[in-house]
């Protein structure tokens, strides 16, 4: 890149911005939006793909999930979904925990 003015970046995934969140853990990924976080929406463009992608076996913390079957890899990313709701308060947020909304 070294040898062009890029003016945004696009991808599905965090894996396509240059942040080095490819191949890390969920927590490893997270840490590294939040330290670019103001890039995200302005020179940082996300379109997720849902379906599949790089983060899947990053929600896998035993390092197997290309090895679990279908029904195994969907269980993984059932437990790892949160549903977004307003928060009141902090306390709101700490008591958040994927896999545990209603």
């Amino acid at each position: 890149m070294k040898d062009y003015d890029v003016v945004v970046f696009m991808g599905d995934n965090t894996g396509d911005m240059p942040i080095g969140s490819y191949h890390k853990s969920q927590e490893e990924r997270n840490a590294l939006v939040d330290a670019h976080q103001k890039e995200f929406g302005k020179r940082f463009i996300v379109l997720p793909n849902p379906t599949y992608g790089d983060w899947e076996p990053a929600l896998d913390k035993s390092g197997n999930y290309w090895k679990q079957t279908p029904a195994g890899k969907s269980e993984i990313r059932r437990k790892s979904l949160r549903t977004w709701r307003p928060m009141k308060s902090a306390q709101d947020k700490a008591n958040t925990k994927p896999g545990t909304e209603q």
